[in-house]
């Protein structure tokens, strides 16, 4: 009986640990979408993300031109410490790719 209980405790511990790091990931890409939302509008006040859907196209959607993606890049370096590789520009062109990629 001992044993039984011991294992579900375990069981329990192991579930409370993924859903604590479920949430902190959670957390972790809310921040990472409310700066990228930061940016955006310091690039392009005008830009329409009122719903900014992870799905948001940046060109399409979110209306950034050519100049102003290349602006958003370097501010993501900058801000986040990260380096995007001129390649992996063509790749970031959602909302939801720059956040997996930011995560990685």
């Amino acid at each position: 009986m001992l044993l039984l209980s011991c294992s579900f405790l375990v069981f329990d511990m192991s579930m409370m640990a993924q859903n604590a790091n479920t949430s902190q990931k959670s957390e972790k890409c809310l921040s990472y979408r409310t700066k990228l939302r930061e940016l955006i509008l310091r690039i392009k006040p005008e830009a329409d993300i009122d719903d900014f859907p992870p799905d948001a196209h940046v060109k399409n959607d979110l209306g950034l031109n050519s100049i102003e993606i290349m602006e958003l890049i370097e501010s993501i370096e900058g801000v986040f410490g990260v380096e995007v590789d001129d390649r992996s520009v063509r790749y970031l062109q959602q909302v939801d790719q720059i956040i997996g990629m930011l995560d990685a």
